[in-house]
């Protein structure tokens, strides 16, 4: 939340400054062990981040991303997006720049910082800064102001160091003509395309050779694991059809967050923002219906001795699937991704725990399973016969495709060589390195079109795109009007300039990396 809040409290070119970093550094990996301070998760250059840092950063990275999801992640978001990792990497990052801001001698003073607040639109009432305000806006974010000034020192500082470095950064002008030709030089090219499917015919099948296939490939025709299961569930949706929210816990919930609902364009009203807070708490509040429920239904299963036997209570009705596997579940669970996937993690005869999932809880029952098994090649001779097939026209095309590319490199004639071979020459459209629009060709062609000149017209292998092969070579090169510079000059010299300030910003972080000491202690994490 103070990243939050400084991001929409900070003037344009410090949030300018500030999307730089994460934008160099959003995919940067950080080297680690398991070694470390006791009670930091990491120490860069000897110092620590606590904990305590590191959990309430994760914390406050899962709300935001909560917020922009309408207060509920997609099933399997955090894993995906190695956000733990992500959230300790901004951590680690953060303290390089500071300690390498203070190496270069940059520092911000108190009064920069109590400069820097007081121009923030969010804390200020007819544009002059109102304390009244200021406290009331941090204490809705759960912030002190000494906690935040930190923060906002920290942040000018990232700045500041950015700020020098840009000074590092200037273009010139004959760098600014030849980056525009090296762009926007035009290319176009004769190819000719060899497809699988042209090549079916050509195919021999034989007993022997589809035995051997199938032998080679038996696990593509193996088939899934099935489940067949019971569960019961507790879905939120009914529990929210039977909340009502008054007025004061609107109001009260409004006064909490009002800092969710503030911008540098002001704060909105609670009318503006009443459903959106009425269904963030009927869903809080239902959530902890189902839990119980949920809960209270599990301790009476083991009560019982089965959730048969429980579900015989008609409490809660007991739903059934027959098999199914994982990939094509039934309706009524296509969306429940947890359940489908915990069902598959069971083995025969086994009861889950209590299961969170977006919908609500559910508790369920493997009944039984099928392993995965190798059917004999009688029974799937059919689809063996047409991936042989399938496989062998794709092999001759290939082989076809880089003969002729071999031949035509070697000085033979390109169109006479194209039409011996069967296929059909080709002419693309005009495309550039900053326009790779082409109509029909593939993006590895074009970019290896684009090493192509007049004295070197032929690529040194063929370009693949799925089943098809690409032999092709240069035809013509239309260099751009340099004149036209003048008209979009001023931009893609500011898009020249970004781009060697992010090199030279990544530069320098790599130079504090490399010279530093990083230790992370995954336990902690």
């Amino acid at each position: 939340m103070l990243d939050l809040l400084r991001r929409k409290a900070q003037s344009p070119w410090l949030q300018g400054t500030v999307l730089m970093i994460i934008i160099v550094f959003v995919f940067w990996g950080v080297g680690g062990n398991n070694s470390g301070a006791r009670n930091a998760v990491a120490t860069v250059n000897d110092q620590p981040i606590t904990v305590q840092e590191y959990q309430q950063a994760y914390s406050q990275t899962i709300e935001q991303y909560r917020d922009q999801f309408g207060g509920t992640l997609p099933d399997g978001f955090i894993d995906a997006f190695n956000m733990k990792q992500q959230v300790l990497n901004e951590l680690i990052q953060k303290v390089l720049i500071h300690q390498g801001g203070e190496e270069m001698g940059i520092f911000v003073s108190d009064m920069e910082v109590q400069k820097a607040i007081k121009s923030m639109p969010i804390f200020q009432n007819n544009g002059v800064f109102d304390n009244l305000r200021y406290k009331e806006v941090l204490k809705g974010s759960r912030l002190t102001p000494t906690k935040f000034e930190v923060g906002t020192k920290t942040d000018l500082l990232v700045s500041n160091v950015i700020k020098r470095l840009q000074s590092f950064s200037k273009v010139l002008p004959s760098e600014i003509d030849d980056r525009y030709y090296y762009e926007n030089s035009e290319m176009k090219v004769d190819y000719a395309l060899f497809k699988g499917s042209d090549f079916t015919s050509q195919v021999e099948i034989s007993e022997d050779n589809l035995a051997d296939f199938f032998e080679n490939h038996k696990d593509s025709y193996k088939t899934e694991p099935q489940v067949k299961i019971k569960y019961i569930s507790f879905p939120v949706k009914d529990e929210m059809d039977q909340i009502t929210i008054d007025a004061s816990e609107l109001e009260q919930y409004y006064e909490q967050n009002k800092a969710k609902y503030t911008t540098a364009d002001g704060t909105k009203t609670l009318d503006e923002v009443t459903d959106s807070i009425e269904i963030t708490l009927k869903r809080q509040e239902a959530l902890n219906s189902s839990f119980e429920k949920a809960n209270k239904a599990y301790e009476m299963i083991i009560l019982a001795g089965s959730l048969a036997k429980f579900a015989e209570s008609g409490e809660n009705p007991l739903l059934e699937t027959d098999f199914f596997v994982r990939s094509s579940p039934p309706d009524a669970l296509a969306t429940n991704h947890t359940v489908v996937n915990t069902a598959f993690e069971l083995q025969k005869g086994e009861l889950s725990s209590l299961i969170e999932t977006p919908q609500g809880y559910s508790i369920l029952y493997v009944e039984d399973v099928k392993q995965p098994e190798i059917p004999p090649l009688e029974e799937v001779k059919e689809a063996v016969t047409n991936d042989f097939t399938d496989d062998e026209a794709i092999q001759l095309a290939r082989k076809a495709a880089e003969e002729v590319l071999q031949t035509v490199q070697e000085g033979a004639d390109f169109t006479e060589t194209i039409n011996n071979s069967g296929q059909q020459i080709k002419e693309s459209l005009f495309f550039s390195r900053s326009n790779r629009a082409s109509g029909v060709l593939p993006s590895g062609m074009i970019s290896q079109s684009l090493s192509l000149t007049a004295d070197k017209p032929y690529p040194e292998k063929i370009a693949e795109s799925g089943n098809a092969f690409y032999v092709f070579r240069f035809k013509e090169l239309k260099k751009p009007d340099l004149d036209k510079i003048q008209q979009g000059k001023e931009a893609f010299e500011a898009q020249l300039s970004q781009a060697k300030q992010a090199e030279i910003l990544n530069a320098w972080l790599s130079h504090l990396m490399k010279q530093g000491e990083v230790t992370i202690n995954e336990k902690l994490m």
